[in-house]
């Protein structure tokens, strides 16, 4: 490490962990808006508004976190955040799910009761990607965190020191988006999942249908044992 550069410590404050829903601006979550709605085309939709956002789970973080709040007797429930339909069983497809949550129900008396078990969302934090378009080595520092003002004015070089497990999760968030849609490719090029193209109202009174009848799977789910 070099001289005089502290390493980042967790302090456990608990900001990252409430008041998580929609923390964008204005600006940003057009943009977020406009990105996603190029992907209506592919079938793929947003089941939740930007301004509802909170932490981003991998299909199988969410089995994971399910299984743990069963076993903390958690009430938790994620919500599907990017979805599709598939034209042949009318099933819902989840490509990623969102906590669900304001105040995430995993952070009790001031402590994360998965803290190792946590999604890369958090493990990353408070690096995370520069977009979700942009290379895994691009990423930057979140302000939220009370302890980034201390690290902004470090070079890129002094930061990767200082927070080399935080952009170690990164890398790893990264490359699980790759794989995601790579098996969501996989998918459809082998017909186990033929996208319903609809208006993103339409596709989201599915959505409801779907929950309500039980046609609800993880994209991951689908891959022949």
């Amino acid at each position: 490490m070099f001289e005089g550069v502290e390493k980042f410590s967790c302090q456990r404050c608990g900001i990252c962990c409430n008041n998580i829903q929609g923390n964008f601006t204005n600006k940003e979550i057009e943009k977020i808006k406009s990105a996603f709605k190029k992907l209506e085309k592919q079938g793929i939709y947003l089941g939740i508004e930007p301004e509802k956002f909170s932490i981003p789970l991998f299909p199988h973080e969410a089995i994971k976190m399910k299984k743990l709040a069963s076993k903390l007797d958690i009430d938790f429930h994620p919500v599907p955040k990017l979805f599709m339909l598939d034209a042949e069983t009318n099933r819902c497809i989840v490509l990623e799910w969102d906590l669900g949550y304001s105040n995430c129900p995993f952070f009790d008396n001031d402590r994360c009761l998965i803290h190792n078990d946590r999604p890369l969302a958090c493990q990353s934090f408070p690096i995370f990607p520069y977009s979700f378009s942009s290379s895994p080595e691009e990423y930057i520092l979140l302000g939220r965190c009370p302890q980034s003002e201390k690290y902004e004015h470090l070079s890129r070089e002094e930061k990767e020191k200082s927070f080399e497990s935080e952009i170690k999760a990164v890398l790893q968030f990264s490359m699980e988006l790759k794989r995601y849609k790579s098996l969501r490719d996989e998918l459809i090029r082998k017909g186990l999942l033929r996208p319903l193209i609809l208006e993103r109202d339409e596709a989201i009174e599915v959505l409801k249908e779907t929950e309500r009848s039980d046609k609800i799977v993880s994209v991951d789910e689908l891959i022949p044992i």
